[in-house]
């Protein structure tokens, strides 16, 4: 086993604030220093710029190089979204889908709606908040989140991105053609997949080939083109004052479904985290993800029975999962699964050299059904050590029990 640099998330909201004293939190960053080793912290506030400073130094303290943890597209420290902001579905609707979208959504502190990328005003309050914090907060780097469009937690409706009259333009100058005509194609592809069955079906052996055949593939290539431009001016802005960038990315077989390209955004960072959550029942965590997939293309598809569903979804995905819902979301997907996405980002040669940062689960939260344990670590730990440039155990420093953070400790004695 490597000795593979580790990084940690600390998150402080109303809750922690409330509860936890700042004594507290400057003794948490020190145990995990001594106990795991972390190398760096990336932090969030919610936009509180004093505890900001407080947290940076306790870092230096002990040699933690802090970096700012920042969501860019949703849950925007600082940045009331207004209702106007919100991306506008193909079907006039604003906020979360209906089809396969998870209960969950907006109960847990993080509304998950998301900002359009193509709007102009509302991004550079976004902007300017970013800003601030780094002229005001010594940091080492930035970890930007939230870079990406809705999945299909939000529901398979929120797939297809924006139809709002800024998107309206910059399709028409990008394209030379109108954007209604993809809201045409969204619904004729809707109503094709109510009549598919499983011949057609069982061909689908991408979510970009299926895209093609639907006459897509335009819409969710405009689609990844404003999130790397989004990207490209935050990443930027940070460079430009000498810190280090990293890009909190959807798990690579799920990428293409948020419009983030690996290969297109691997060029605007230092490295690049890799969630590839194989237990979280959350957005971004595979159970979750792969149980809205299967329950929207339940949903969408009435000619396809559900194991026939579960086995269009493992064609596209190439992982193995039980096939009810209710067992996944239970039991999660094997720690395997990270490996085989480490492997995959290892061949595909548009990424380079980019460091990639295996993105884990490390914390126990009985309330959430989230119990990390340290065997489940040594068996992410193993799948991590000879694939990824890193570590970083998620998401909150708070909630990671000690014997986790040892057995995240020993990696170094293993090396």
């Amino acid at each position: 086993m490597t000795n593979l640099p580790l990084f940690s998330q600390l998150y402080v909201g109303d809750r922690q604030r409330n509860s936890i004293a700042p004594r507290e939190l400057r003794q948490a960053i020190h145990r995990a220093r001594d106990l795991a080793g972390i190398e760096g912290l990336m932090i969030w506030t919610d936009n509180d710029l004093p505890l900001y400073q407080t947290l940076a130094e306790s870092c230096r303290e002990c040699g933690v190089a802090p970096h700012l943890w920042f969501a860019v597209l949703a849950d925007v420290q600082g940045v009331p979204l207004a209702n106007g902001d919100l991306q506008l579905h193909f079907d006039g609707s604003r906020g979360y889908g209906r089809t396969g979208a998870w209960r969950g959504l907006g109960t847990g502190g993080e509304a998950f709606l998301f900002c359009c990328p193509n709007r102009g005003e509302p991004l550079q309050q976004v902007f300017q908040a970013y800003e601030r914090l780094l002229e005001r907060v010594d940091f080492d780097g930035v970890m930007l989140d939230r870079i990406r469009y809705p999945s299909a937690v939000n529901g398979f409706e929120s797939l297809f991105g924006c139809f709002c009259p800024a998107c309206e333009r910059e399709y028409s100058a990008l394209y030379g053609a109108p954007l209604s005509g993809k809201r045409e194609a969204v619904i004729a592809f809707l109503a094709h997949l109510a009549r598919a069955p499983w011949s057609e079906a069982a061909q689908w052996r991408s979510f970009a080939s299926l895209w093609k055949t639907a006459g897509l593939e335009e819409l969710f290539e405009f689609k990844k083109r404003a999130v790397t431009r989004v990207v490209q001016r935050f990443a930027g802005a940070a460079r430009e004052r000498g810190l280090k960038v990293g890009l909190d990315l959807y798990s690579y077989s799920l990428s293409p479904l948020v419009a983030q390209d690996y290969g297109e955004l691997a060029g605007t960072c230092d490295w690049i985290k890799l969630m590839s959550y194989c237990h979280a029942v959350g957005p971004a965590g595979l159970p979750l993800e792969v149980a809205c997939l299967q329950d929207a293309f339940t949903s969408l598809c009435p000619r396809l029975a559900p194991g026939e569903v579960h086995r269009l979804l493992r064609n596209i995905l190439g992982w193995q999962w039980p096939e009810q819902s209710e067992r996944l979301l239970r039991e999660g997907l094997s720690e395997d699964t990270l490996g085989l996405e480490l492997e995959r980002i290892a061949g595909d040669k548009s990424i380079g050299g980019a460091r990639i940062f295996a993105g884990i689960e490390a914390v126990r939260l009985p309330e959430f059904g989230i119990n990390i344990t340290a065997e489940v670590l040594r068996r992410y730990l193993a799948q991590a050590a000879s694939r990824a440039g890193g570590l970083v155990a998620s998401w909150n420093l708070l909630d990671i029990p000690e014997e986790n953070l040892r057995a995240l400790g020993e990696r170094k004695r293993l090396a």
